[in-house]
């Protein structure tokens, strides 16, 4: 995974090297099994460094294995994808947790393959379900996002017919709350600065 890869080449891990993800196999159930043991591998791989890492550089690792999965899963046909993509994407996600706005590239990056994602159709809609039920968006007040460009894709994304159509009545209601946090990210542009006296841009007034 290139992006985790450049998050951790500043820290002197051991000795051992980041695991990169393949990319994704021919189609074959036994080839995507191959590559979901791979993929989990990887994840396994950057956490076990935790110790060795701060919280929220830990996160942005995360934060980046998901991306370039969401990337994945965008570029290629269903008939293509990983073996239990749903699945899989779950376990990237559910130790995802950002305290701090993330790099506004991470973040940009991040909202770009959601963006992606909410426009290819026929994409299998539990990766829709998946994400909306993580902690990336349980979060209250989104602390990870505050760069005005990845906020606006998100919502955009959100709002696509892809995305509505893939989710359920109740996680509707929560996919309307996040909008509503989006925006309450969105309004204090007019003055550049965000709650705690914290600027959108992740500087302090």
């Amino acid at each position: 995974m290139t992006t985790a890869r450049s998050l951790l080449l500043p820290f002197a891990i051991s000795g051992r090297p980041v695991q990169l993800l393949e990319p994704f196999p021919e189609r074959t159930n036994q080839a995507y099994r191959d590559w979901q043991a791979h993929a989990l591998a990887a994840v396994s791989h950057a956490i076990e460094f935790a110790r060795d890492l701060d919280d929220q550089r830990l996160g942005e690792v995360r934060l980046a294995i998901a991306t370039e999965f969401i990337q994945g899963c965008s570029s290629t046909e269903n008939s293509k994808l990983p073996y239990k993509a749903a699945h899989t994407f779950s376990d990237i996600l559910k130790r995802l947790f950002i305290s701090q706005p993330a790099h506004p590239q991470n973040q940009k990056d991040f909202a770009a393959a959601l963006r992606g994602l909410a426009e290819t159709p026929g994409i299998i809609p539990e990766l829709f379900q998946t994400l909306i039920d993580s902690p990336l968006f349980q979060s209250e007040g989104l602390p990870w996002l505050n760069d005005l460009q990845a906020v606006s894709m998100i919502k955009s994304s959100l709002q696509t017919d892809v995305f509505v159509d893939s989710i359920s009545a109740a996680q509707n209601g929560r996919r309307k709350a996040i909008l509503d946090g989006l925006e309450a990210l969105l309004v204090p542009s007019q003055n550049s600065t965000g709650p705690s006296g914290i600027g959108l841009n992740g500087q302090t007034s």
